[in-house]
């Protein structure tokens, strides 16, 4: 279908439609506020203080419970939540050390672990790591041990939480100004061992030395009426009989642990998203609120199952108006298939562009049986990259969004969704496609029946170079990005499309019958940002 107006435009109900406004773009509604001022600096900051505060009225939300986990999809080598495909930066695992350098080899203190027939008390001070846990150092709580470098090449096991005897399970032992003191048993140990993909917690020893680090997560709160005197890790060793170790405490720092802040764009000059579609830098936008709504889209497929809704059971909530219903049956691996074709649209096809769209699951969205596809951008020219037919440089390429499997022994995904991309790209090894993980801020995992705003966005490579980018957003907060992509190795191959697209698998089909609903879709050039109150 063909749809050749300067603007797409689907009018959401006072939202959408087209209007000729003033396009001042950086405090376009400004005089909502200072109706009578000339916007000083003093003023704009104001404003911004403003639109900050909407933001923090939207649905959804950008702090959530992080897990660290010892469980079998919980830390891993490559993964310190390994059922949100949510990556460390550097495999092993990253911490920070006493000077605050990333990966630096200054521990907040080091013991001498020697051999023995005997079972050994080790203690580290970690009292300054503590202090920074009190001035909202995050995670709290967390301890990474590691040899140091030039020790001795040896192993030690240590007693872990596990353990058949308390009192030889790890401790952390808070001796507060007034003298009282809080003795903290872990929620999670294990070892961090890069000879495996699994996760080593669960067992009654864990390891440091050798192939093996090591992380104890124990459940610290700051109290902000106290003052820290001392804080002692106190652990257990099993019998060491070959060569000890000197074992170093860091602090333990994934990648949503360095603070964002949610960043805003064009949409806070258009609250609510009202006539949004009007900015110069938007190609399309809808709610979903008119009948013909697939009009807009370059394509609608046939085997979507979608219903626009404004109430429905399920645990719904609307957003604003209409919602697109997108539902996975049993039997059928397709629920949506959109797609707004750059091309097709008569439109030429950027080299680098944003989307916008906010997404819920319902009460009853659980995928116990695999994983599978959300929106995301599509250069696949019917030719390659996607559907297992790997990207080679001049066939096509694709990085649509991806849910993951949720697993029944992975109690930290109750009532919560992992999302991120299923990308095909040129590089890949031993597969033909990567599922990334969205685990740089704490909201890559997301709560059924909340609204959440999803942006993307992507940038193709330089031939001849490994710098194409892929970003992505939850409400406004960066959860991942990379620049070392490698997209094509022809000029023919651009952004063709973003591809809403809902699929289970694979080829395995759903087990039982899940609903999502998605709002406000805006496809720009430039960053978009979450919706604000008026």
């Amino acid at each position: 279908m063909e749809y050749k107006s300067e603007h797409t435009v689907i009018s959401k109900q006072r939202m959408l439609t087209e209007t000729n406004v003033e396009r001042n773009v950086n405090y376009r509604n400004a005089d909502r506020y200072f109706p009578d001022a000339s916007r000083s600096p003093w003023q704009l900051g104001l404003y911004s203080f403003v639109l900050a505060l909407m933001l923090l009225a939207l649905p959804g939300t950008l702090k959530a419970s992080v897990p660290l986990s010892d469980g079998p999809r919980g830390m891993t080598c490559g993964a310190h939540f390994a059922a949100a495909h949510a990556s460390w930066q550097r495999g092993g695992g990253d911490w920070l050390d006493a000077r605050g350098e990333l990966w630096g080899t200054e521990p907040f203190d080091s013991t001498r672990v020697r051999p023995s027939s005997k079972r050994q008390i080790i203690r580290w001070d970690i009292t300054s790591m503590a202090g920074k846990w009190q001035a909202g150092a995050q995670p709290a709580g967390a301890l990474f041990l590691r040899s140091l470098p030039n020790a001795p090449e040896g192993v030690v096991n240590f007693r872990s939480r596990e353990s058949d005897d308390p009192e030889v399970r790890p401790l952390l032992v808070v001796e507060w100004d007034n003298g009282e003191i809080t003795s903290l048993a872990p929620t999670a140990d294990t070892s961090i061992n890069c000879t495996t993909i699994r996760g080593l917690g669960g067992g009654s020893l864990f390891s440091v030395g050798g192939n093996d680090n090591a992380i104890i997560i124990f459940p610290f709160k700051a109290d902000p009426q106290r003052k820290i005197h001392k804080a002692e890790l106190k652990l257990t060793t099993d019998k060491q009989w070959h060569n000890g170790s000197a074992v170093g405490v860091f602090q333990v720092h994934p990648p949503w642990a360095t603070s964002t802040t949610s960043r805003m764009g064009l949409a806070a000059n258009h609250p609510e998203d009202r006539d949004i579609v009007s900015h110069p830098a938007v190609y399309f936008a809808t709610g979903f609120e008119e009948r013909n709504w697939p009009a807009g889209w370059s394509h609608a497929g046939r085997t979507s199952k979608t219903q626009p809704v404004d109430d429905d059971e399920n645990g719904f909530a609307p957003l604003q108006g209409r919602a697109l219903r997108t539902t996975l049956v049993p039997k059928k691996n397709f629920a949506l298939d959109l797609r707004y074709d750059f091309a097709k649209l008569h439109r030429e096809e950027p080299e680098e562009a944003y989307f916008r769209y906010y997404l819920r699951f319902g009460d009853n969205w659980n995928p116990s049986a695999d994983g599978g596809k959300l929106p995301g951008f599509g250069g696949t020219y019917n030719k390659g990259g996607w559907g297992l037919r790997a990207s080679d440089g001049y066939n096509g390429w694709s990085v649509r969004g991806a849910f993951m499997r949720r697993s029944d022994n992975v109690p930290e995904m109750t009532n919560k969704v992992a999302i991120g991309s299923y990308a095909y790209h040129v590089g890949i090894q031993g597969a033909p496609s990567a599922n990334w993980g969205w685990g740089m801020g704490p909201t890559g995992w997301l709560q059924q029946n909340k609204w959440y705003s999803v942006e993307q966005y992507v940038r193709m490579n330089e031939l001849g170079q490994s710098d194409g980018e892929f970003k992505a957003w939850i409400d406004g907060q960066l959860v991942f990005e990379r620049s070392d992509i490698r997209f094509r190795d022809t000029k023919e191959l651009k952004i063709e499309n973003v591809w809403f697209n809902v699929y289970h698998g694979g080829v395995t089909k759903p087990p039982h019958e899940m609903s999502l609903y998605i709002d406000n879709v805006v496809i720009s050039r430039e960053y978009i940002g979450p919706m604000i109150k008026e």
